[in-house]
């Protein structure tokens, strides 16, 4: 059977319309094909970078079934599918240059960027799951349970100062700080392991890989992201997911951070004694001079 690659090629920024055309024009999938179908439909582009195994996982099928799926779309395996995809995901998603605004926006730059801020917040609380936050707010106070915090790029120093301010209230907490380290970093992850991880605009690789390794070691996982179709919204067990409005070149991380925040200000209400730490941690910055007590 001819792949896809070689027959009827799709002309530019019209290969994942065809595939989602082709997935719906097939009539008779078996119900474990059909659970690879919707999985596509409904978590692609970001599904385009997922794996075999990791596809498997999401859908919630065997490799094998996974496999007969591409074969019915036309493709030779799923490598072939898989290629094809990421073509197409790579020519749909857009980039920071693909969302500059003209320079003659009439809202002053501080305006228009508070405004757009302000959407954001409005929209983002009214589509965060209140079970799900709830659930998270469980996971996080549980102090026995190692918690992993993740993200790359420019979630990095959110997660970072996620840590920083939930130290004060909690002990045992990793920082995945390099993607190169995480696997060191990750040696202890178990059962009784707690990961979160936010991403924007991206599906990354390292975080998809990690989700997929929390799922087989038993530990559970939350997610905050702004896209609503990601692959990672079903390999996590726990979802918090932000609505982001375009209108400028680098988006607004505001509803992120807003949710790490609120995550430390209902675990600062759920915990009891935290002021004890809050305070041994205040004196060991007098102590070593970091914030010297002023004189009077």
């Amino acid at each position: 059977m001819a792949s896809l690659s070689t027959k009827h090629r799709p002309g530019p920024g019209c290969i994942l319309a065809e595939v989602r055309a082709r997935i719906n024009s097939v009539t008779d999938f078996t119900p474990a094909e059909s659970r690879v179908a919707e999985f596509y439909l409904s978590s692609l582009p970001g599904a385009a970078f997922l794996n075999l195994a990791q596809t498997s996982q999401a859908s919630g099928v065997s490799t094998a079934t996974v496999t007969r799926f591409a074969k019915r779309l036309g493709f030779d395996d799923f490598r072939a599918l898989s290629n094809w995809l990421m073509e197409g995901a790579r020519r749909e998603l857009e980039k920071p240059k693909d969302r500059r605004i003209s320079a003659s926006i009439a809202d002053h730059p501080l305006s228009h960027t508070f405004t757009r801020a302000e959407s954001d917040l409005r929209t983002s609380l009214a589509s965060l799951n209140a079970v799900s936050f709830e659930r998270t707010i469980d996971l996080v106070t549980d102090g026995s349970r190692p918690l992993y915090l993740a993200a790359v790029a420019s979630g990095q120093p959110l997660m970072e100062h996620f840590a920083l301010l939930l130290g004060y209230l909690r002990g045992n907490i990793q920082v995945l700080d390099g993607v190169d380290r995480w696997p060191h970093q990750l040696a202890g992850l178990d059962e009784h392991s707690v990961v979160l991880a936010a991403t924007y605009d991206r599906d990354p690789l390292p975080v998809i890989g990690l989700l997929q390794m929390t799922g087989e070691v038993g530990a559970t996982s939350i997610i905050i992201t702004n896209q609503h179709r990601s692959p990672l919204v079903r390999m996590a067990d726990v979802n918090l997911t932000t609505t982001t409005e375009r209108g400028s070149m680098f988006g607004s991380r505001i509803a992120t951070l807003c949710v790490l925040e609120g995550i430390l200000d209902a675990v600062s209400r759920a915990i009891d004694g935290v002021e004890n730490r809050a305070e041994v941690i205040e004196r060991m910055f007098s102590t070593l001079s970091i914030h010297p007590q002023g004189h009077h």
